[in-house]
């Protein structure tokens, strides 16, 4: 099949998508519903991300009838429900997960869908989600776009107000050191070069 004749396919299917224009995609799904599903444009987005990026609530749900992979990742590891949640799409959000999205996958910069919600209402609707499923006992989703898995301790809650103190006194530290010149400034520097980096 030559490559012009896919071109034109794939940008009304996509338009299809972003417009929510459900009468063309079930035309398009029966036709070809596999092929629909799996179809790819140049920044590896299924159709299904461009329906959840567009809050396309209609195509969403038909193309997850179709067979559509709510787990698929981008070229850049986002998942359709990391498109939903930055537009703040929040049925389209629960449909995504009633489907299996993984809620807590992330993404090439390791960011999850909470990480990257539109609002603070994205956010507790992802929280009310992710605890749903782990009082049900089902997978959250963690783990990484590359297939990767990290620890435990990568997934620990930040305490923002610890790590803010910290930060602060490193810098009053600093700013002592700087203060101080001379020879003092000459030992906290050398006592730097000994301790090396910081992991």
């Amino acid at each position: 099949m030559g490559g012009k004749k896919k071109g034109p396919q794939l940008t009304h299917l996509y338009e299809a998508c972003d417009t929510n224009d459900v009468d063309v995609l079930l035309e398009m799904l029966k036709k070809d519903a596999a092929g629909v599903v799996k179809t790819l444009n140049s920044d590896g987005w299924t159709p299904l991300h461009q329906a959840a990026y567009a809050g396309a609530i209609d195509c969403v749900e038909e193309l997850i009838k179709a067979g559509a992979d709510v787990r698929a990742p981008c070229r850049q590891g986002d998942t359709p429900i990391h498109y939903a949640a930055a537009q703040s799409h929040h049925d389209v959000i629960e449909v995504l997960a009633k489907a299996g999205s993984p809620l807590e996958l992330k993404d090439k910069d390791g960011e999850t869908p909470y990480d990257v919600a539109g609002s603070r209402a994205t956010k507790k609707l992802i929280e009310q989600l992710i605890a749903k499923r782990e009082a049900s006992g089902q997978d959250t989703g963690k783990g990484r776009a590359d297939g990767e898995y990290d620890s435990e301790e990568d997934w620990e809650e930040v305490d923002e107000d610890a790590l803010a103190a910290e930060e602060l006194a490193a810098l009053k530290l600093a700013e002592q050191a700087a203060a101080g010149g001379g020879e003092a400034g000459g030992k906290d520097k050398a006592a730097g070069k000994k301790g090396g980096k910081k992991k």
